[in-house]
């Protein structure tokens, strides 16, 4: 067990979304919204010493983001392509890196550009078959997205652990009152 060393979460970026697609691409977004995580932890893009990338989508790749960046001395890199456990685990494995002295500033990120996914979503991809599981397999039986794919995970998980739907009822709202402290 590791003792926590004063890890901090000290800043979040984002590129804002535009309605209809902006025609920016997947790199200049997530240069915009690394640019608006380094300004909020007050920290300069040559700082980051270690990146954590979610792959599958449209991001630049972490070696040449740390050129684009010109981090001065990257100690760690690392793309992470599974599902949604993905985000979680970077944020996790950027804190052992910081707790084990491996890592001081870390950077985490993601790109989806909307209209490229939802394409994706429907093409083959050999990395990625279980979306086109859902394609072919799940919407015909009127299965069209995450949300009932989650109803179903959530159906397993209680029959398993006794996870009340009030205990549900309490994670959503938690989160929604997360995202409305949030200006955009």
């Amino acid at each position: 067990m590791t003792k926590d060393v004063g890890v901090v979460l000290a800043g979040l970026g984002e590129a804002p979304p535009s309605p209809g697609g902006s025609g920016r691409s997947g790199e200049a977004m997530t240069l915009t919204a690394i640019e608006a995580a380094c300004d909020d932890a007050g920290l300069a893009t040559t700082g980051i010493d270690a990146i954590l990338k979610y792959s599958h989508d449209a991001s630049i790749s972490l070696q040449a983001l740390a050129a684009t960046l010109r981090c001065e001395e990257l100690r760690f890199g690392l793309e992470g392509g599974s599902g949604g456990g993905t985000g979680p685990g970077l944020i996790d494995t950027a804190r052992t890196l910081v707790a084990s002295g491996a890592a001081s500033a870390v950077l985490c990120y993601r790109t989806i550009v909307g209209n490229d996914w939802v394409a994706r979503m429907n093409m083959p991809d050999e990395a990625r078959p279980y979306y086109l599981d859902v394609v072919n397999y799940l919407r015909p039986v009127g299965w069209t997205g995450y949300l009932h794919s989650f109803a179903s995970l959530y159906s397993e998980h209680a029959a398993r652990y006794g996870t009340s739907r009030e205990a549900l009822g309490h994670v959503v709202s938690q989160l929604r009152a997360n995202a409305a402290r949030n200006p955009h």
